[in-house]
């Protein structure tokens, strides 16, 4: 995959309990969690985390306390991620891209970064 303005960008597909949605998301190594906004978690029907139904986040903006929901899966390239947990936010705008992917995630997984090619990798370990 190929950086993006210096930046980790790739196509993801996130799986509901009826539907599903292909978007672009940015691997996020500074997250705690993978990051969706309200709309894609709604269309996504997801379900509340029942172990830890809501957290608190450090912003830019301050300490806010958002609900936490679990993704059934999340598809990138290959490799399918189960059961993720999300936590449901919209970041501001600007923004061009709605979604993070959070070290949550990364932690189940092998991500390489090749700066002078500008390329990178995630990999199932």
């Amino acid at each position: 995959m190929k950086l993006q303005d210096s930046k980790l960008i790739l196509k993801i597909e996130l799986l509901g309990k009826k539907s599903s949605i292909v978007v672009d998301a940015l691997i996020d190594t500074g997250a705690a969690y993978t990051l969706i906004p309200p709309r894609i978690a709604d269309l996504l029907e997801l379900e509340l985390d029942k172990e830890e139904p809501y957290v608190m986040l450090s912003t830019a903006s301050g300490v806010i306390g958002v609900t936490k929901k679990i993704i059934n899966e999340i598809k990138v390239n290959e490799i399918v991620f189960k059961n993720i947990p999300a936590v449901i936010h919209e970041l501001p705008e600007p923004t061009p891209v709605k979604i993070l992917i959070g070290m949550n995630l990364l932690m189940k997984t092998k991500l390489t970064v090749d700066g002078k090619k500008k390329v990178f990798n995630l990999e199932d370990p």
